[in-house]
C-alpha cells in the first residue's frame, strides 16, 4: 500500500499570529488614543482555547509569480483564464484577528476584474 502525503491541520494559536495580533493591537490602541479615546482595550499574551472565527488561509497562495503562487493578484488560476478563486484561501496568512473584511475586499476585486474582462 502506498502512503500519500496529506496536510495536517492544527487548531490553536501559534507564535507568529500571536505576535502579529499583539503588534496590531498595540498600534491600534496608539491610534485610538491619538484620536482622543480615553478607554482602549488591548490584546496581549497567549491565547487560551480557540477563537470563534477561524479562517483557513494560504491553500491557494496569491502572487505575481506562477512559480510561487497559485493565483494572480486578481484571483485567476495561473494557466487557466476561466478559473477564479475569491475566498480566504488566496491569503498567504491571517493575522491574529478575523480577516473577513480583507476576504470580502479581495473577492470584490476578483469579481470586478472578471466583470470588466468580459466587457
Amino acid at each position: 500500500m502506498r502512503v500519500r502525503p496529506a496536510p495536517r491541520l492544527q487548531d490553536g494559536s501559534r507564535h507568529h499570529p500571536v505576535r502579529a495580533r499583539d503588534h496590531t493591537s498595540a498600534r491600534s490602541a496608539d491610534w485610538l488614543r491619538a484620536a482622543g479615546a480615553t478607554r482602549v482595550a488591548e490584546l496581549h499574551g497567549p491565547l487560551r482555547g480557540t477563537s470563534g472565527g477561524q479562517h483557513q488561509a494560504g491553500t491557494l497562495r496569491m502572487g505575481t509569480d506562477p512559480a510561487t503562487s497559485v493565483v494572480d493578484p486578481f484571483g485567476r488560476v495561473w494557466g487557466h483564464d476561466n478559473v477564479r478563486v475569491a475566498d480566504g484561501s488566496v491569503h498567504v496568512t491571517n493575522g491574529g484577528v478575523n480577516p473577513v473584511l480583507t476576504i470580502f475586499a479581495t473577492a470584490m476585486r476578483t469579481i470586478d476584474a472578471l466583470v470588466h474582462a468580459r466587457a
